[in-house]
């Protein structure tokens, strides 16, 4: 998992503005269960691109893992 988060970094440092690293890479971190930095990669994501149904689900598994029930089902709904 650290290669390929790394990787996905410096992807988002090459393409800052580009909402699917920053997804993949929330999802990568959530994976290994590093949930500071998946909701932090969660939360770019959707400052990048409000609208984004991927993101908006990434938000809402984070919070899930956290136990944030009220967090995940607002998430979810959006």
């Amino acid at each position: 998992l650290a290669i390929a988060e790394q990787a996905l970094l410096d992807a988002g440092g090459l393409a800052p503005q580009d909402v699917d690293i920053a997804i993949e890479r929330g999802r990568v971190l959530l994976e290994g269960g590093d949930l500071k930095d998946a909701r932090a990669a969660a939360r770019q994501a959707i400052r990048i691109d409000k609208e984004n149904a991927s993101a908006w689900n990434l938000a809402g598994r984070v919070a899930m893992a956290e136990s944030n029930w009220e967090r995940s089902e607002s998430a979810f709904q959006k």
